[in-house]
C-alpha cells in the first residue's frame, strides 16, 4: 500500500511538472503572423467594414509573453482592434501570452473617415506588438476609402438627377414619386445591395 502511494506521488509531481511552460525572452524567439499586411478593400467613408482576422503563431517550443498591443496612431486611427478577445483601447500596456505551438486571434475592423476628395484615398497603420524581451513587431493595416453621397428612405417628390462624382448609397428604400422623374448621371448607376 505504501508503495502504492508513492508510485501514485511520483506521478501526480510528473504530470505537474510536464504541464509547467517555460517563457523565453530571447530577442531571437519571435512571433509569426498569419500576414504582414492586412489590407481591407476600397470602403465607403463613415460604414464600418466587416471584420477581419490575423492570426499570431508561435512556432517555438517555449512561451512567448507580449507586454504590449497598440496602433502606432493611437485613438486617430480609424482602426479597431480586439486580440484574444480584449479590445485593444488607448494603454500599450496589455499583457498577452502565446504559449509554446499556440496562437491567439487578433480581430480587426475600420470605419474609413471622410475625405472630402472626389478621388478613393488610403489610410493606413501599424499594429505594434512589443515582446517581454523588448523586440517590436508589426502588422500593417491599410484600407481605401471614397467619400459617397448617402441616402435613406429617400422620396423623390420632383424632377432630380443624381449628377453627383460620387458614388450614391441608398438604404433602406428609394420612391420616386407620380409624376417625378429621377436621372442618374452617365456611369453613375452600380447597384448595390446591402442588407
Amino acid at each position: 500500500m505504501k508503495r502504492l502511494l508513492y508510485i501514485i506521488a511520483a506521478v501526480f509531481l510528473a504530470v505537474s511538472c510536464s504541464e509547467d511552460e517555460s517563457w523565453t525572452t530571447s530577442p531571437s524567439d519571435l512571433l509569426s503572423f498569419s500576414a504582414d499586411t492586412v489590407r481591407f478593400d476600397t470602403l465607403i467613408s463613415t460604414i464600418p467594414s466587416a471584420t477581419k482576422h490575423l492570426i499570431i503563431y508561435n512556432r517555438g517550443k517555449k512561451g512567448i509573453r507580449i507586454s504590449g498591443v497598440w496602433l502606432s496612431q493611437g485613438v486617430a486611427s480609424p482602426f479597431r482592434t480586439n486580440v484574444d478577445g480584449v479590445t485593444i483601447g488607448n494603454s500599450a500596456d496589455m499583457d498577452f501570452e502565446v504559449r509554446g505551438k499556440d496562437s491567439l486571434v487578433v480581430r480587426i475592423e475600420v470605419t474609413p473617415p471622410q475625405t472630402g476628395q472626389a478621388a478613393p484615398m488610403e489610410f493606413a497603420d501599424d499594429l505594434l506588438f512589443r515582446l517581454e524581451s523588448g523586440v517590436i513587431q508589426k502588422v500593417r493595416l491599410t484600407v481605401g476609402s471614397q467619400d459617397a453621397c448617402i441616402h435613406q428612405g429617400l422620396i423623390v417628390t420632383a424632377d432630380t438627377t443624381f449628377s453627383t462624382a460620387q458614388p450614391v448609397v441608398i438604404y433602406d428604400s428609394l420612391v420616386v414619386a407620380e409624376g417625378a422623374t429621377l436621372t442618374l448621371a452617365a456611369g453613375l448607376w452600380e447597384q448595390r445591395i446591402r442588407w
